[in-house]
């Protein structure tokens, strides 16, 4: 598994992924809500498949996010859900700094 640490990304082994997917706990990484899979977005605190997929899906119909407060837009994402993982997400640079979608 690869998990998107700011504009890097962490290979996670076999061993690892196995581990994190038969227990109870999450990666403390930071995850990047406006690329990360819903594979990715699952090693969050409070994202089961149910959120992850609405999160995708929300991002894909109404394009990237400009501020991790934004995430609250999405069905399902409360604020206690967003207190539990705004210390782990964030947005690209690109997007934060007017770049998206530029063809520089």
């Amino acid at each position: 598994m690869t998990l998107p640490v700011g504009r890097e990304q962490v290979v996670i082994s076999e061993e690892s992924e196995e581990e994190l997917k038969t227990s109870d706990s999450k990666i403390a990484v930071m995850i990047d809500i406006n690329t990360a899979s819903a594979e990715q977005l699952t090693t969050l605190t409070g994202i089961g498949e149910s959120k992850a997929r609405s999160i995708v899906e929300f991002r894909n119909a109404n394009g990237y996010f400009r501020s991790i407060e934004e995430i609250m837009l999405v069905p399902g994402i409360k604020d206690g859900t967003f207190q539990k993982i705004k210390a782990n997400i964030c947005v690209g640079e690109e997007v934060i700094n007017g770049e998206e979608g530029s063809d520089s």
